[in-house]
């Protein structure tokens, strides 16, 4: 590929065992996996077979970029196996903001492949072409923010860092990877792999700026176009009113709006109390609000201190607050704020089991428990496992099981899933979460309010609608898969949900596509990014096949069923959603096994064959 637009044409491949650096030329993945989430699938499935669990060193831990990064956006995708699967430990992907994957683009890498474990705790320094593994011993331990004060002080204060707090360096399974102050590849468990591989951090510094773009002043026309549609970010938007806002106007705190690189429509806030009492370490984001709801239906403070600092210390000891706090502490399953439905307040788990007095809400708390978790004390031993393995390996109790079932929900082999309201998606969501080929990741952005301006069904778009709001089955799976694909495209360019804006949708869907186009010259129209996404949909689908997936797997769990019959999720209404949905995607309806004619219509064969003839699976014609 003579002329590469957009992309910097190598990849970096770190085997951290034999500390050894080489380079892989990213034109071997274009056109066809166009970046990010597609670049980082074929990487996985060449590379990972389906015997590796989370923390071998067989694992391959990737960081990838898009097109877009570095010039419009900063969007990284991190995947690999996930220790947060159970019963089976599988594929996952997660993504993140701030400013570390324009940097990596500038330094002139298009990602980052991880494999092996480095025999002591190392971080990897990136200037440029100069690429290092440096040891690492001296963070042992040390939070996000120290580290990152030690790393700025023997490089540069303009060095982005990706890193992890002790819970990563533990193997707390719900560990996250911290991006810089206040972004966060949160879902996977990913933190506990970089932890697993005793890696504690990456530091990069780019100085070659952005790579070549075919058309700038496209581009640059596009870019405004996007600006000067998009609305307030609803997100942020929750927050009026609250005692945040109020402490920056009283001058209590100093607010501020908290973006990535690029980004057109800020997602959350940057807050630093003023007298010193917490550290900003991160930004409230508008999943937080969820959590802060629950807290404050029982301490009547809306984002406040309290919060805030519950918030930041997660951020400094590198735990993800979703998984380890809000489904132990409290949850939202049916958004009944009031009425927690947790281990807690169901008396699932006591605070004889905790060790430590409970006070719902208070920092006390807060802190007791999360440092439980993050250095592995006590119960939290049981609970850095992750919500799967404490539910059905530390308490074993029928109501503690039940409680993951309805929290996580099952998706295939997997599951693990985060509680992302699930309800709030009615009958496409569910769908959704059972049909995803990681970890039913996708049905995030699956607003029903949104689908009905899709062109799809752009002339139906009130019943659509309607349906869908009512948790009717009508619509369900072609929502389903134009949402799914909606997110493969934009995990392919790396372009940020929010940064895109919720106003691309519909009638302006085709601006990101079309900046796409004009970054690398190479046609992002509707029928070659339809190609791409159901191509990566197949591969996704074909790595969780190659570990035994087949129609049994894209089920729920019996009580799942019984909680929520009352809306029409049963047997019958998702079996025939599924009969639907499996032709669209290529499918046999019996197995749910991909069938040979739709590797074929895509281009990949060889991946079919590979799976029959290193497999043993049989696939259909």
């Amino acid at each position: 590929m003579p002329d590469l637009y957009g992309y910097s044409g190598k990849i970096l491949m770190v085997d951290l065992s034999a500390e050894n650096i080489t380079t892989i030329p990213t034109e071997n993945y274009l056109p066809k996996w166009v970046g990010g989430r597609g670049i980082g699938a074929k990487i996985h499935w060449d590379m990972v077979g389906p015997e590796a669990k989370a923390f071998d060193p067989e694992n391959v831990l990737s960081f990838m970029t898009g097109a877009s990064t570095g010039i419009v956006d900063t969007r990284v995708v991190v995947q690999a196996v996930s220790p947060l699967g159970y019963p089976v430990e599988s594929f996952y992907r997660s993504t993140m903001g701030s400013h570390f994957g324009a940097e990596l683009k500038h330094a002139g890498w298009d990602g980052i492949v991880f494999i092996g474990k480095a025999a002591k705790l190392s971080y990897l320094l990136i200037e440029d072409d100069r690429v290092e593994i440096r040891d690492g011993r001296d963070l042992y331990q040390l939070d996000t923010y120290a580290t990152q004060q030690h790393l700025w002080s023997r490089h540069s204060p303009h060095h982005k860092i990706s890193l992890i707090g002790p819970a990563g360096e533990n193997l707390v399974r719900d560990a996250h990877i911290q991006a810089g102050d206040h972004n966060a590849c949160g879902l996977g468990g990913f933190g506990a792999v970089m932890g697993s591989k005793n890696l504690k951090a990456i530091a990069v510094r780019g100085s070659l700026g952005s790579p070549p773009i075919m058309d700038p002043q496209a581009v640059l026309e596009l870019r405004l176009g996007e600006a000067d549609i998009h609305e307030p970010n609803p997100g942020v938007g929750a927050a009026a009113g609250s005692e945040l806002e109020l402490a920056g106007k009283t001058g209590d705190a100093r607010i501020g709006m908290a973006g990535c690189f690029g980004c057109n429509q800020p997602c959350g806030f940057s807050v630093r109390w003023l007298d010193g009492s917490t550290v900003a370490m991160a930004s409230v984001k508008c999943g937080e609000f969820i959590c802060c709801s629950a807290e404050y239906e029982q301490t009547g403070e809306w984002v406040g201190k309290t919060q805030w600092k519950r918030i930041t210390q997660q951020g400094l000891l590198g735990i993800t607050g979703q998984p380890s706090f809000r489904e132990v502490i409290q949850d939202d399953v049916k958004g009944k704020f009031d009425e927690p439905i947790t281990l807690l307040h169901n008396h699932v788990i006591t605070e004889e089991d905790l060790g430590i007095p409970y006070t719902y809400g208070t920092h006390e708390f807060n802190d007791m428990f999360n440092r439980m978790i993050a250095f592995r004390q006590g119960v939290g031993d049981a609970l850095a496992e992750g919500q799967a393995k404490f539910c059905h390996e530390y308490l074993k109790t029928p109501e503690a099981i039940r409680d993951y079932e309805l929290n996580g929900m099952r998706s295939g082999i997997h599951g693990f899933c985060p509680g992302f309201r699930i309800t709030l998606y009615r009958s496409a969501g569910f769908l959704s979460r059972i049909t995803s080929t990681i970890n039913a990741g996708d049905q995030r952005g699956l607003y029903h309010f949104l689908v009905p301006t899709y062109p799809l069904f752009r002339e139906n778009a009130e019943e659509v609608g309607r349906s869908l709001k009512a948790w009717e089955w009508a619509y369900v799976p072609q929502t389903v898969k134009m949402m799914q694909d909606f997110k493969s495209s934009m995990d392919g360019a790396m372009r940020c949900f929010f940064n895109v804006g919720n106003d691309i949708m519909g009638p302006n869907l085709r601006l990101f596509q079309n900046i796409h186009t004009a970054i690398t010259g190479m046609s992002f129209d509707e029928d070659t990014e339809k190609d791409f996404a159901e191509s990566l949909w197949l591969l996704e689908r074909s790595i969780q096949a190659r570990q035994g997936h087949t129609r049994e797997d894209d089920w729920f769990f019996d009580s799942v069923f019984e909680e929520h019959a009352e809306y029409g999720i049963t047997p019958d209404a998702v079996n025939a959603s599924l009969d639907e949905y499996y032709p669209m995607r290529g499918l046999d309806l019996k197995t749910g096994l991909p069938k040979k004619s739709e590797y074929s219509r895509l281009g990949l064969s060889d991946i079919a064959n590979s799976l029959e003839k290193d497999y043993g699976i049989a696939l259909p014609t």
